[in-house]
């Protein structure tokens, strides 16, 4: 089974780039506590296969899900809209 950064690599690019800005220690301690249900980190991805791939938790216990080859995000308000790829939220410096 392939490891989670080789699952969603643009993930990982976007974690990695956090990781430069911010101490990563601090940056791992919010996955991990994201990981472990406190919300603080949520990450999903469309696989090829049209399943969502997702890891970590939100506040409010919203999550991502595939429609129409897309992947929406359905906050508790049951509204959807089409969640953005991470290079559309992070500008990476060269």
């Amino acid at each position: 089974m392939a490891s989670l950064r080789e699952q969603m690599p643009e993930v990982a690019a976007f974690i990695d780039e956090v990781r430069q800005r911010w101490p990563r220690a601090l940056v791992d301690r919010q996955i991990k506590a994201g990981l472990a249900g406190k919300g603080s980190f949520y990450a999903a991805t469309l696989q090829a296969d049209g399943t969502v791939l997702e890891v970590g938790s939100t506040h409010d216990r919203a999550r991502a899900h595939a429609q129409a080859g897309e992947l929406l995000w359905s906050p508790r308000l049951g509204i959807g809209w089409v969640v953005p790829e991470p290079r559309h939220l992070w500008k990476p410096q060269k």
